[in-house]
């Protein structure tokens, strides 16, 4: 594949993504940061990954321009749980 290929397809997800946002997505995103005083919590940040498919860079993005601090390292053991159970899922 060459890298104008690829390119174009990174957009291709992109615009879904963004339009699955829109649709319906971006009263949740507002609900959920309003609702937050300091900090995104792990928790939360892999409801809205799990819920929306969005990117979990974008959700940080999101969550900075709110002046959310995020639980990273909660966020990334919550993920790899799920991968775990996952692979255990796949092993059946």
């Amino acid at each position: 594949m060459s890298i104008e290929e690829l390119w174009k397809e990174k957009l291709e997800a992109l615009d879904v993504q963004k339009r699955r946002l829109r649709r319906c997505g971006i009263g949740y995103l507002k609900k959920i940061f309003d609702k937050e005083k300091h900090v995104l919590t792990s928790e939360k940040i892999f409801e809205i990954y799990n819920s929306l498919g969005l990117p979990v860079e974008y959700i940080f993005i999101l969550a900075d321009s709110h002046g959310l601090n995020i639980d990273l390292n909660g966020f990334e053991k919550l993920w790899r749980e799920q991968i775990d159970i996952m692979k255990n899922l796949k092993r059946f």
